[in-house]
């Protein structure tokens, strides 16, 4: 079953933006930010890559 060009193209781009912030936090690039602030801007991100994506947002 193929799937349609702007599903992968959402896919893509939501795991591609999701790996890359996890990288940036397991390399110790946000450790400036205290854990609790880490925690609210990967929230923040996960929702914008989710709203991106076209996916529910609740």
């Amino acid at each position: 079953m193929a799937i349609p060009a702007d599903t992968f193209q959402a896919m893509l781009q939501a795991w591609s933006a999701l790996h890359g912030f996890v990288s940036l936090e397991a390399y110790g690039h946000f450790a400036w930010i205290d854990e609790a602030g880490r925690d609210a801007l990967f929230e923040s991100h996960a929702r914008l890559t989710a709203q991106n994506a076209g996916l529910p947002l609740d």
